[in-house]
């Protein structure tokens, strides 16, 4: 087999849990590199797999030829300047969620991947999803007519933006949370964004030193005639089962799809001081502190959120379509960019 060589920026949890696991367990990848501003993290991720070069520098991986593509799993804000350096030296690259925060950057990032002719994937990993697969072939098959509306809420308890988030000043909950769902509306019913409207708050977060909204309401309008209804919150309370909640609901002209992606209570565990809902479809837990071949206890993938990232190894591996591609990226950056917009003016906002 003809093995690609792929590397990984940013090994915080995503970057080395999920992307660096991922080309470590797949037999047509072979993860050379791993980078990371915390040298740190990038040498303890290195260990994890056994990879051979770690850095503290992303131009290391951007100038190795070795190297065929990339995961860029840094920070919200900071994908811009990675992404064309790794595409200028004719790298793949796949971008953890959102492409940008400006669609000017994520433009700039679509025009420089096409002029190179390489392949730019965003990790939109619910359109791998179980649930919504389910719900866009039921939608696609036509058995619940025309889409009428949707309304999607996407929440985190306070332990995100303030604890699990070391960056959360540089993004919000429409940033972290609504480039899943926007992405989601789009993909779900096939049509792009022609208005929006928006209002948030600043209050809670803001006492906490954090510099974000609460959250953002917002309205979507599709070209097609469908509607959606946006939640996104960072305020609900830690005493939530789990740090997202996840709520969708689908109403069709004959038919309604409701789906609970979060809490489904499929497995319940009561303790005798705790409570919670194990995940069980998005993918595999591991333990920070062992690490050699004792941390790599899966021998291959499983759930939705490796499953997207495996995607991309298929298309730069077997020339197959990304799951989402640059265009997708740039339409959400810019669909967040008005809400944004709109939320700051109390005024809609046609794209």
């Amino acid at each position: 087999m003809n093995k690609k060589n792929f590397a990984v920026i940013g090994c915080g949890l995503v970057g080395s849990r999920w992307h660096s696991h991922v080309y470590h367990a797949l037999p047509q990848c072979n993860l050379k590199a791993v980078c990371d501003l915390d040298i740190n993290s990038a040498k303890k991720t290195a260990s994890m797999y056994h990879v051979p070069k770690y850095t503290g520098d992303y131009l290391d991986i951007a100038n190795d030829d070795e190297i065929d593509a990339v995961s860029i799993a840094t920070p919200d804000h900071l994908h811009k300047e990675i992404a064309l350096s790794c595409i200028n030296a004719g790298k793949h690259i796949l971008v953890e969620k959102p492409l940008a925060k400006k669609s000017q950057e994520s433009k700039q990032i679509l025009e420089a991947s096409r002029e190179k002719n390489t392949i730019l994937a965003v990790d939109f990993h619910n359109r791998v999803n179980p649930n919504f697969i389910n719900a866009k072939q039921i939608i696609d098959s036509g058995k619940i007519g025309e889409i009428q509306y949707m309304n999607a809420k996407l929440n985190n308890s306070l332990n995100v933006p303030k604890t699990m988030l070391k960056w959360s000043n540089n993004s919000s909950p429409l940033w972290f949370l609504g480039s899943h769902t926007l992405d989601l509306g789009r993909w779900l019913v096939n049509s792009e964004i022609e208005s929006v409207y928006s209002v948030s708050q600043n209050k809670i977060l803001k006492t906490a030193g954090i510099n974000s909204p609460d959250f953002y309401l917002s309205t979507i309008n599709f070209i097609n005639g469908s509607y959606m209804v946006m939640e996104n919150a960072w305020i609900l309370p830690n005493s939530e089962p789990v740090v997202f909640n996840f709520k969708f609901e689908i109403v069709g002209s004959d038919g309604t799809i409701y789906i609970n992606s979060s809490d489904h209570r499929s497995v319940q565990v009561f303790e005798s001081q705790n409570h919670y809902l194990p995940d069980i479809i998005a993918g595999e837990s591991f333990n920070d502190e062992v690490t050699g071949p004792e941390a790599n206890h899966v021998s291959r993938i499983s759930g939705f959120v490796y499953e997207s990232i495996a995607r991309f190894a298929d298309a730069v591996c077997y020339k197959t379509e990304p799951l989402a591609n640059g265009r997708d990226g740039h339409a959400v950056t810019h669909g967040l960019e008005s809400i944004e917009k709109s939320a700051s003016t109390f005024q809609p906002v046609l794209l």
